[in-house]
C-alpha cells in the first residue's frame, strides 16, 4: 500500500510539473512574438542635431506653483503667528511690571517723604501758631 501512494504522489508531481512547463513555454511563446510585432529600435531613433530645433524652456506648470504659492503662504502666516505672540508677550510684561512696580515705587516716594520732613522740618507747611503776628492791609 504504502508502494501505491509513492507511485501516485510521484505521478502527480510529474504531472505539475509538465503543467508549469507548459505554462512558461505558452508565455515565452507569447513574450516573443510580441516582441516580433513591435518595430525595430532604430527606426525610432531620433533625427540627426542639426535638424534638431531648440525647445523653449519650459515653464513650470500649475502645481508647481502652486506648491511655491502654498509654501509661501505658510512662511507669511507663521511670521504673522510669530509677530502677534511677540507683540502678545510685549504688551503682557509691560502690563505685570506696571501692576509689580506700583507699589514698590510707592512705598519708595513714601520713604523719600519721611526722610525729607526729618532732614528739613523747616520746609513743612503748617499753620502759624496764634503768637505770631501777620500782616493785614
Amino acid at each position: 500500500m504504502a508502494q501505491t501512494q509513492t507511485r501516485t504522489a510521484a505521478a502527480a508531481g510529474a504531472a505539475a510539473a509538465a503543467a508549469a512547463a507548459s505554462i512558461v513555454e505558452r508565455e515565452w511563446e507569447a513574450d516573443r512574438t510580441h516582441r516580433e510585432d513591435s518595430p525595430d529600435l532604430e527606426a525610432q531613433s531620433s533625427p540627426p542635431r542639426s535638424q534638431v530645433k531648440p525647445k523653449k524652456p519650459a515653464r513650470a506648470s500649475r502645481e508647481d506653483e502652486s506648491n511655491w504659492k502654498l509654501c509661501c503662504y505658510a512662511l507669511i502666516d507663521l511670521l504673522a503667528c510669530l509677530g502677534r505672540g511677540l507683540w502678545a508677550a510685549w504688551f503682557g510684561c509691560k502690563w505685570a511690571t506696571k501692576r509689580c512696580c506700583y507699589p514698590i515705587k510707592e512705598y519708595v516716594f513714601e520713604v523719600i517723604d519721611r526722610w525729607t520732613r526729618w532732614y528739613y522740618p523747616y520746609k513743612a507747611r503748617v499753620p502759624s501758631k496764634g503768637d505770631i503776628p501777620g500782616f493785614q492791609y
